[in-house]
């Protein structure tokens, strides 16, 4: 007896991503001026709202109101900000997908913002670095994955196998 699968279902609609965006965007604005007029509180549930909204869109956050909202964010708060500094790491995690979907914003938003893009470059490399802890990645992919490897040990005789036994 056969199991049927699900099909799989589209991640957002593009009015989803329309009505995302929009509530990205005011969320960053919400979120300048709590830091402004020091409304910690607020502070801390716009930015539990933002990282959470980021992570349940993922890749669709690749939106060209994101990199605005950048701008937004870099002009109202400080560079050690802990939201600004998420962000951009994201945002920079999102270039290939930005590139991909909106060449032409992008790279109106690169030449017009050399300095925010040099941020969120930096953001994303430190947030990079706290994952792989100094391992370089190799230059080439391998065409075949290595194997994985089994680090346990076997204790008993070797079993040998085949003709020289």
């Amino acid at each position: 007896m056969a199991v049927e699968e699900p099909a799989p279902e589209t991640r957002l609609s593009e009015e989803d991503l329309r009505t995302w965006s929009l509530t990205y965007s005011l969320s960053v604005e919400v979120y300048v001026c709590a830091e402004r007029y020091m409304m910690n509180d607020l502070k801390d549930c716009v930015s539990k709202y933002i990282i959470n909204s980021f992570e349940v869109v993922g890749l669709d956050a690749a939106q060209p109101t994101v990199l605005q909202a950048c701008k937004t964010l870099h002009s109202g708060l400080s560079p050690m900000d802990p939201l600004l500094r998420k962000i951009f790491a994201r945002v920079g995690f999102l270039q290939a997908q930005l590139w991909k979907n909106y060449p032409d914003e992008t790279s109106a938003f690169l030449m017009e913002n050399a300095d925010i893009m040099m941020v969120i470059m930096k953001e994303m490399v430190v947030r990079k670095e706290e994952d792989v802890k100094g391992d370089l990645p190799a230059m080439e992919k391998p065409l075949f994955p290595p194997p994985p490897r089994d680090d346990t040990f076997q204790q008993g005789p070797r079993i040998m196998r085949g003709p020289y036994r």
